[in-house]
């Protein structure tokens, strides 16, 4: 018999059991009615022979059990019949079950909301062909400054002429491509914005190479990426692929979008592309990237007075780059790909200074090391700044959940102690050690499950409120606190260990009445108190409670020793009575010359305000 029909057979008996039990009944009275027929040619009559044929079939209620419990399903109908006692018996006690679902609910949601973040944050890979191939350059996390600053030697930033030469001559790389390390602010108007409802509005940009979209490995939704042939001339290419979300909110999710053109800061794009909903780009912020135009656009989408592109000297890019497949795959691949890597910066060096270099500034060039970083998960600036605090407050919600369960089988090992009779009458007619220690167990799991459901509800809501926290001051951002298949899976998982974790013990300590064997040695400890084991549990369990409380309450009390610090901590000068506003003059219209005359007739405007004492401007 094949495994698919032994499946369909099993199903069909678990859904038709009146059914094979009457056939079981036939074929035990077609046995008896047989071995009567035997005994009668024997010479025996009709009731002796009746007697010795149902001597020796026996009871037919323990041969139909024991046809029954040869085959697959038997366990699979005695799982069945675990859960319908386990929830007639939490029915029962109504008050205990909602505290219990409800501290479960807090336990298990704290943790799914942390690793919804953890999740997006920290181990998401990009939906791109092959993230375990790419690297970043040195470190890629905060933006560069303009203006012929050396930050280091390199440091992560990498000028657009010594970008292009890398690009050119890839060396071990399959490929390298740039990206702005600027967060570009743009006011974004379609030509037509009344058949889109929208008049101006604003919209994060980057700038990227032309082979930006192919080194990825990421395909657009609509239309096309951004192509070498777009970035090829300082100024020229003016196209922009945006993302879904721009797609969906600024452009009416219009397939026929492509073609058409988009304003950006006063200057005409053509849209060419629409890319999938899960990419944000290689570089995830707070808040998300809408557009993205090649390089040589930077004067239309920075505004900059001065240009970026072809200069030299303006430290303004990141990099990042694909190694070969076995590369990837091996520590000497990266490391020869590393070696490549810093002697092309340490020839781009030389070459930049040129003239007589003495012989200390040569070994402070050999020195330069631009180390190559994993980057299957992108580059991320939450990541920096929130990666470590989202590791601490999963470790705090592990112990809040901890408490929670250890608290639970305490109130299971109570509960065990008041039916210790009833389980062992249960024993006394022959149910299994086993049999009750997964019945214990199904309650156990009954609860987990419920509160992991009460908790996907409290993760969805907490996680919404840390994403506007951490989110706070920004536009759209990229994360979202819609649980998906991981985050799922997670929370069943944890459900299925927390169960373990608090039923376990109390339903050992329930079960080993088994071993005493007797129905007067349960009631003897119902009425004594219990033995040595059945006390062990509960002080192990409390003692395990406090240890953990009372970690909780000294983790606690030091952050808000350190948070008393930071509030009354001098920074030398006056905090109170002050008032930021943040304004950016070039998207309301403002052109680069205009801007001095503007701060100065707001400070003037500002300084003589009823109120105010003095006014300052500063940049940012």
């Amino acid at each position: 018999m094949s495994w698919l029909t032994n499946l369909v057979m099993g199903i069909r008996a678990l859904l038709q059991r009146s059914r094979i039990e009457r056939e079981l009944d036939e074929e035990l009275q077609a046995y008896v009615e047989t071995a009567i027929e035997d005994k009668l040619r024997k010479g025996m009559s009709a009731d002796a022979a009746r007697r010795e044929a149902m001597a020796e079939l026996g009871s037919s209620n323990t041969v139909k059990h024991k046809v029954w419990s040869s085959r697959w399903e038997s366990s699979v109908d005695n799982l069945f019949q675990d859960l319908r006692i386990g929830l007639r018996s939490l029915m029962k006690r109504p008050g205990f079950t909602a505290v219990a679902v409800v501290s479960l609910a807090l336990g298990i949601g704290a943790n799914s909301a942390i690793f919804t973040l953890i999740d997006q944050v920290l181990l998401r890979k990009l939906p791109v062909k092959d993230p375990q191939q790419l690297v970043a350059f040195g470190d890629s996390v905060y933006g560069g400054v303009a203006g012929g600053i050396d930050l280091g030697a390199f440091g992560g930033y990498f000028p657009w002429d010594f970008s292009r030469q890398l690009e050119m001559s890839p060396g071990p790389f399959q490929g390298i491509a740039g990206y702005g390390s600027f967060s570009n602010k743009t006011s974004v108007r379609p030509p037509d914005a009344a058949s889109y409802g929208a008049a101006a509005i604003l919209a994060q940009a980057t700038l990227v190479s032309g082979n930006y979209f192919h080194v990825l490995g990421a395909q657009p939704l609509l239309g096309r990426a951004i192509l070498p042939a777009d970035d090829a001339v300082p100024g020229g290419g003016a196209v922009v692929v945006v993302s879904h979300h721009f797609w969906q909110s600024a452009l009416s999710s219009d397939p026929a979008v492509i073609g058409r053109p988009l304003t950006i800061n006063g200057t005409p794009f053509e849209i060419v592309g629409v890319m999938p909903e899960a990419f944000h780009g290689f570089r995830q912020e707070v808040e998300q990237t809408d557009l993205w135009t090649p390089i040589s656009t930077q004067v239309a989408v920075l505004q900059h007075p001065s240009m970026l592109v072809p200069q030299s000297g303006q430290y303004f890019l990141h990099l990042f780059g694909r190694l070969g497949e076995q590369a990837s795959a091996s520590k000497a691949g990266v490391l020869e790909s590393q070696n490549w890597l810093n002697q092309q910066v340490r020839f781009g060096i030389l070459a930049r200074e040129g003239g007589v270099i003495t012989p200390e500034r040569r070994k402070e060039i050999e020195q330069t090391n631009v180390s190559l970083v994993p980057a299957a998960t992108g580059v991320s600036l939450v990541r920096s700044q929130y990666g470590e605090s989202l590791k601490i407050l999963m470790a705090v919600v592990v112990v809040v959940l901890l408490i929670a369960c250890a608290n639970l089988a305490n109130f299971l090992l109570a509960r065990g102690a008041a039916r210790q009779r009833e389980i062992a009458t249960r024993l006394a007619l022959g149910s299994s050690r086993t049999r009750v220690i997964r019945q214990s167990l199904m309650e156990a799991t009954l609860l987990s499950l419920f509160g992991g459901a009460l908790g996907l509800g409290l993760a969805f809501a907490a996680t919404r409120a840390l994403i506007a926290f951490v989110s706070q001051g920004s536009g759209e951002t990229a994360m979202s606190a819609t649980p998906n298949m991981a985050v799922l899976g997670f929370t069943f998982g944890v459900s299925m260990v927390t169960a373990l974790l608090f039923g376990l013990a109390p339903s050992m300590v329930a079960a080993r009445l088994g071993e005493r064997g007797s129905l007067n040695t349960a009631v003897r400890t119902v009425q004594g108190g219990g033995g040595r084991t059945s006390r062990f549990w509960p002080k192990t369990l409390i003692t395990v409670q406090v240890m953990l409380s009372l970690l909780l309450l000294v983790g606690a009390g030091l952050l808000m020793r350190t948070l008393r610090n930071l509030q009354h901590q001098d920074y030398g000068f006056e905090r109170t009575h002050l008032l930021l506003a943040t304004i950016d003059p070039k998207l309301a219209g403002y052109q680069p010359h205009q801007v001095p005359t503007l701060h100065q007739h707001l400070l003037e405007r500002l300084s003589t305000s009823p109120g105010v004492r003095s006014a300052a401007l500063s940049a940012t």
